[in-house]
Order: C-alpha cells, then sequence, then structure tokens
C-alpha cells in the first residue's frame, strides 16, 4: 500500500488560529473539498473520501461500476433526508464521499473546493458548505446522486441502532464530541472565468502556509453559465441551437421517471439530459 501524506504546519492559519484551538481545528476541517478536488484531478479516476474516525465492516458494493440498478451515480453521499425528499433537498453528512470520475462529478467538486476558498466560508463546516451548494445553488440538478443507506454511516450511540454496518462511525465517540463550527455557510458569488476563481489564489496561500482572504469585487450571477437556465428552458436539441447552447443543457442535470413503457427512470434520465424527453414516456423534475 502506498500513501501520500498532507503534512500542516502549527502556524498553518496564523497567530489568530494556532494549533490546538477550535479556530485551527475548524479552518483545517474546511480544507477538506479542496484536498479532495486536489487529489480527484491528481488520480483521475473515481475517488471514495472516509474522514478517519471510519471503521470499515464489509465490502463496500455501492462504490463499484454497476451496483446501482437505475444507472451510475456521479456522487454517493450520506443525505439525513434522502427518504423524505428524494432529490429535491439535501442536508449531507460528508464522512463518506464517493466522487466518480465523471464531467458533473468534478464540477461539482470544483465548485465545493471554490466555495471552501471563498473567505466567509474558511470556517464553516463543509458538509453545510456542500448543502448550500446543493439546495440554493442548483447542483442538485447537474448531477445524478446516490443516497447511501444507513449501514454505510451508521452512527452510533446516536441514530441507527440494530443495522448491520458497511462502514461505521467510530463507536467509542459520540459523532460531534468535540463540537462543530457555528459558523453559517455562505453561498459565493458566481464567478465569470476561470480568472475571477478563488482556487489559484487560495492554493497559491496554502503553499505559503496562510489563509486566503480576498473577496471577489461584486455579485455577478449572471456570469454563471447555468444563471437563469430552469427546467422550463430545457427544449429539444434543433439545429439551430449552437455548441454552447447544447453543451449547457447537457450539463443540467435532471432526474427523470418514466410514466410509460418500454421506458424505465435510468433511460428517460440519460436521454433527456441530452436534449431527448418525450413527454409521451418520461417527466423530469
Amino acid at each position: 500500500m502506498c500513501c501520500l501524506t498532507a503534512e500542516v504546519p502549527s502556524d498553518a492559519f496564523g497567530p489568530k488560529a494556532p494549533e490546538g484551538s477550535p479556530e485551527f481545528r475548524f479552518k483545517f476541517i474546511a480544507q477538506k473539498p479542496l484536498f479532495m478536488n486536489y487529489m480527484t484531478k491528481r488520480l483521475n479516476k473515481p475517488m471514495v473520501w472516509l474522514d478517519v474516525d471510519m471503521e470499515f465492516h464489509q465490502f463496500p458494493r455501492l462504490f463499484t461500476p454497476g451496483s446501482w440498478k437505475d444507472g451510475p451515480r456521479d456522487i454517493v453521499i450520506f443525505n439525513f433526508w434522502g427518504n423524505e425528499t428524494d432529490t429535491t433537498a439535501a442536508s449531507t453528512a460528508s464522512g463518506v464521499i464517493f466522487m466518480n470520475n465523471t464531467l458533473p462529478a468534478q464540477a461539482l467538486m470544483q465548485a465545493w473546493a471554490e466555495s471552501s476558498a471563498w473567505p466567509g466560508n474558511d470556517m464553516a463546516p463543509d458538509d453545510q458548505v456542500l448543502d448550500k451548494l446543493l439546495n440554493e445553488g442548483g447542483w442538485l440538478h447537474r448531477c445524478t446522486f446516490g443516497w447511501m443507506p444507513a449501514a454505510y454511516m451508521r452512527h452510533l450511540p446516536s441514530f441507527y441502532r440494530g443495522v448491520k454496518p458497511v462502514i461505521d462511525h467510530d463507536r467509542g465517540n459520540m459523532d460531534g464530541l468535540l463540537g462543530h463550527s457555528n459558523k453559517a455557510p455562505e453561498l459565493p458569488p458566481w464567478r465569470c472565468n476561470a480568472s475571477d476563481s478563488h482556487m489559484d489564489s487560495a492554493g497559491a496561500a496554502l503553499m505559503m502556509k496562510r489563509v486566503y482572504q480576498q473577496a471577489l469585487p461584486s455579485d455577478r450571477p449572471w456570469c454563471d453559465e447555468f444563471y437563469n437556465l430552469t427546467e422550463g428552458t430545457i427544449t429539444e436539441v434543433g439545429p439551430d441551437s449552437t455548441k454552447e447552447d447544447m453543451a449547457r443543457k447537457k450539463r443540467y442535470r435532471r432526474t427523470c421517471f418514466a410514466v410509460a413503457p418500454p421506458a424505465n427512470d435510468w433511460w428517460c434520465t440519460q436521454h433527456c439530459n441530452q436534449g431527448h424527453c418525450p413527454e409521451s414516456q418520461c417527466t423530469c423534475k
């Protein structure tokens, strides 16, 4: 087994957040999406993240190809609201995450990392930043999600007693024992192009063992390629469609369901997101 160690010096976050302080811990936790984004680009293959306090009991088959009967997933994560909201809202727990090597997954990973690099989120819980993107940033409709069953993130002694685990949270300590940051996450302003991104500056700051604290000059939501793109604007791709229009429509992900045979849910999700969505066979949300 090969290991790559990422070390953080005791003064990485400056004199106001020394090692051992709550500020250091919260800022360090907020680096998770940046590290994951770096590793997905370096590995260029599907990746699973596990917090250090997770324990395997069985082989996690839901992370293998063909394990989801209605089609592959871009992201597999635990959603506390999964049984109630389906894909309309999410309250995630980021202790275990499967990131597929797909364009939508890579785009979400980049957006999550950028949002964590945003100065207003440098102490916000990483999974709450992700929830902000999914629920308010429109990313629930840009990726295909798989909600992990309770067995993949059993929380004893708080939740799911009696569940036979695949992956267990540390059973010796209650989750959140050391406390969570009370910093509410923020939805950063959209960027027009890569030069407006905080990623390069945040990465450079991390290389210098410091925290990036600059802000974008203004809020420009119209620069986002998905701005004002809703289900109502997605139409069949026609001969007059520009390449940009076709790309935007293809990347805007919806969850679709079959309403008549021979279509099934997987077929509808795949074809409707590619611009061919027969209303007699499929419906999307």
